[in-house]
This record gives C-alpha cells, sequence and structure tokens, in this order.
C-alpha cells in the first residue's frame, strides 16, 4: 500500500494513492506523496501533478523535465489571453550520497545566487541559484535550491515561462506583468516551503 494516514482540518484520511485527499468537504489543499514514500509537499487541488519520464510539454521553453521525479505545473487558464506560458515546481534527486557532495561543489550550470544565497527547507540548508534566459522570444525565470537531507541530495525548482510582450500585435492580449512573475512565483514557493523529507 502507497501512501500513509493523514489528518487535514481535523478530519482523518487515508491515503491510498500518492495524491492524498480527505474524505469531506474539498479541502484547499491536498498531499502529494512521493511513491517511495521519501517526501511530501501541499499542493493547491487545481495544480496538475505529472510524474515519470513522458512530462508533457505545458510551454515553449520546458518546465517540466524528464529526469524530475514530479512536477507540479501551475494551472494556465488563470493568465488566459497574456503572454504567460507556464510555470512549476519541480523536484529532482540527484545522485550525490554525501552532503559534500551534494553541496560541495555545486553541481554543474549551479552558480549560488550572490544576494539570497541560501533558504531554509524542512529544517535544512539549501543553495539557492538563480537562472533567467531567452529562446525565441521566449523567457524563463528559474530558481533552484539544493539540499540534502536524510541520506538524498534534493533539487528542489521553480520556474516561471512566457513569450516576449512585445513580439505580439498591439491589442491582442495583456501583459504578464513583472509583478504578475512575482506573484505566480510566490505561490510555487510556497509548495517548496511545505516540502518534508519523510526519511
Amino acid at each position: 500500500m502507497s501512501g500513509g494516514t493523514k489528518i487535514t482540518r481535523a478530519v482523518i484520511f487515508l491515503c491510498t494513492s500518492p495524491i492524498c485527499l480527505p474524505s469531506s468537504e474539498p479541502p484547499s489543499t491536498r498531499t502529494y506523496i512521493s511513491p517511495d514514500r521519501s517526501f511530501e509537499i501541499t499542493i493547491p487541488p487545481d495544480y496538475a501533478v505529472h510524474t515519470g519520464k513522458d512530462k508533457p510539454q505545458i510551454s515553449y521553453i520546458p518546465v517540466c523535465h524528464e529526469d524530475s521525479l514530479v512536477c507540479i505545473s501551475f494551472p494556465p487558464d488563470r493568465y488566459h489571453g497574456t503572454n504567460f506560458e507556464g510555470a512549476a515546481v519541480e523536484i529532482t534527486v540527484l545522485p550525490a550520497t554525501t552532503e559534500t557532495a551534494c553541496l560541495n561543489p555545486p553541481h554543474e550550470d549551479f552558480h549560488v545566487d550572490a544576494e539570497t544565497p541560501s533558504k531554509i527547507i524542512d529544517g535544512a540548508h539549501f543553495l539557492h541559484a538563480f537562472f533567467g534566459g531567452a529562446a525565441m522570444s521566449h523567457d524563463l525565470v528559474r530558481h533552484e535550491y539544493l539540499g540534502y537531507k536524510n541520506r538524498k541530495c534534493y533539487k528542489l525548482a521553480v520556474e516561471v515561462t512566457f513569450s516576449n510582450f512585445e513580439v505580439h500585435p498591439p491589442g491582442t492580449i495583456k501583459e504578464f506583468t513583472k509583478r504578475d512573475q512575482e506573484q505566480v512565483r510566490a505561490q510555487l514557493e510556497r509548495i517548496i516551503d511545505s516540502f518534508r523529507s519523510l526519511h
């Protein structure tokens, strides 16, 4: 049996699948537990959960990658009619078997952010890296957190992608603004903050 017993809003329920829902009224959140029960995260009910290697390409620049264990995608219809394309949280387990190997030196293309070099997640010290890029009038903003917890090296990531607003004909769409980007990131960061290593 996968899953376990959870308590949400003082309602006890039995989790029999990776997505755990209480049997009472629809909740404001749900809990995802990894198939090996090594970690859990709390997500809103309207976010999509993608696992396995064949993850959908939600946007021109992928926000879900095949090497991640799970990708939690932001509902795209919330910014329908704008140049927003996609956003997601990803959780990946890297092959490092010690904290030293996991964090020092950081993995390829992982450059610790000078302004905010770290974050505490589930009581552990996670290094923080920030990435920005563009391809064919499409842009991305990606934040990665690298940490060692319960003998596993985790990479947690938040990614937001959007097209270049200026390439669209005037008046056809609304702009997905910098403020919108920060609001989406803040919602995804709450999922990151809910990460718990179970063993």
